[in-house]
């Protein structure tokens, strides 16, 4: 981070100009960086995410269809109340069931 002395008649100077931030330290002191940027991400970063939401949905369709899970959760979100749908894919995500065949 650079040190900007300013000019007499310059009294502050705060914020951004192009890639470059203003910002004002202590003792009026002004500090400029660069803008900071988000490092890029790749494709394959979001994969195991997308893959882990994809495995839910499944689990909660599947439970919706067996009488049995659906009469559960449907007692549960009666209870939080929510929908069903729903409380099978929390469940999923939080780890309280099995993985779907």
């Amino acid at each position: 981070m650079a040190k900007v002395k300013l000019l007499p008649f310059i009294k502050e100077a705060h914020g951004r100009l192009g890639d470059l931030v203003f910002k004002s330290g202590r003792n009026g002191q002004t500090f400029v960086s660069l803008v900071p940027r988000k490092p890029k991400k790749t494709g394959g970063e979001d994969l195991p995410q997308k893959q882990r939401m994809q495995n839910a949905h499944a689990y909660a369709h599947a439970a919706m269809a067996d009488p049995e899970k659906r009469e559960q959760y449907e007692q549960k979100a009666k209870k939080m109340k929510s929908k069903a749908y729903w409380m099978a894919l929390s469940d999923y995500l939080s780890g309280q069931t099995e993985t779907p065949e």
